[in-house]
């Protein structure tokens, strides 16, 4: 009897414990190892220049991207500093960014065979490419009507930085259709394709994942049909978003100045010398964002469709749990950065 009092007792014990600190959560269940890890062949990963202390050289990457570089709005050149203050693990490499976002128009203003800044481009990032492991192009803003020119830049690129590594910045596609990024072409000619499987939903469309697995998966099974899987890298965001169900910060037209003017009764006059109001509306914010739960399930869609490699934007917006559930086999090989043989 007294044994099975004292196990009783412990019994109540326990119940007691776990109901002082409530059920473990997901993410607590999640960061004590019980989901796992996996291993890549590489682990790429972005740094923004100005945030060199956000890598910290613990993190299991192979690749480490340092963006960027620029284009001016002549089509010049912004080049960075070397960023000498980064202490690169033996085996590491570094890629240089070239980055143009969001203008068209520049884009293709570097691309024209018969303009000489082309070729001027092309020498001066060759020149910046001695310094680096590889060189990332990441000219997001190619019009349809330019792709066959991308990839006649791309060609010229590699023959002018021979055997650095080329890789090249990729949107998602699910199917084909007329784009301005030629998979086949692309892989055909770079030694890395960096598919940026991110902003399934963006900051203009409704509310939803940034890269849903389902989503993740369609992007995944296209790639794959367009070119060899051991030349891709899935790029998976560490980053959230936000979206509001109303923007109130607008330009109105009178005949809506005077709609709220009738309709509201809850106007405040600001006591200016111009004709001015104020109210106040509920705003409904909806937040989607990825924890390492969600990293690790689209990493392991990728490696079960053959694809081995994966990367991250970008540095400093991670949880830093996920590098613990992740890591990869580094080559042995020489980093010429590390070495200063650039």
């Amino acid at each position: 009897m007294k044994v099975v009092r004292k196990v009783y007792l412990c019994i109540i014990a326990m119940i007691l414990i776990n109901g002082c600190m409530g059920a473990p959560s997901k993410g607590s269940d999640m960061l004590s190892g019980q989901r796992g890890s996996e291993s890549f062949r590489e682990i790429w990963a972005y740094l923004m220049k100005g945030e060199e202390n956000e890598y910290t050289g613990n993190e299991p990457i192979t690749d480490l991207c340092y963006f960027s570089a620029e284009l001016d709005y002549k089509g010049g050149l912004i080049l960075p500093k070397y960023p000498s203050t980064l202490k690169l693990r033996k085996n590491q490499r570094l890629h240089i960014v070239l980055a143009n976002i969001n203008n068209m128009s520049l884009t293709h203003f570097i691309l024209n065979p018969d303009l000489k800044f082309r070729k001027r481009v092309i020498d001066g990032i060759s020149a910046l490419s001695r310094d680096y492991d590889g060189l990332q192009i990441d000219l997001e803003s190619v019009h349809p009507d330019d792709s066959r020119k991308f990839c006649d830049f791309l060609k010229d690129i590699k023959a002018a930085i021979g055997t650095k590594t080329l890789s090249v910045a990729v949107p998602a596609y699910t199917s084909t259709g007329n784009k301005g990024f030629d998979y086949k072409r692309i892989a055909a000619i770079a030694d890395r394709v960096f598919i940026m499987a991110y902003d399934e939903h963006w900051s203009g469309s409704k509310p939803g994942p940034i890269a849903s697995s389902e989503w993740c998966t369609q992007v995944a099974q296209y790639a794959i049909k367009e070119m060899d899987r051991d030349k891709i890298i899935f790029g998976i965001p560490f980053y959230g978003r936000s979206w509001q169900d109303k923007k109130n910060d607008r330009a109105f037209k009178n005949s809506s100045i005077g709609k709220i003017l009738t309709s509201r009764t809850d106007l405040r006059d600001l006591n200016t010398s111009y004709p001015s109001f104020t109210f106040e509306d509920t705003v409904t914010v909806s937040v989607y964002y990825e924890n390492p739960d969600s990293i690790l399930e689209k990493a392991r869609i990728y490696k079960s469709l053959g694809i081995h490699s994966i990367g991250f934007w970008r540095l400093g917006q991670e949880d830093r749990n996920l590098w613990n559930m992740i890591h990869a086999k580094i080559p042995d090989r020489e980093n010429t950065v590390d070495q200063g043989v650039k």
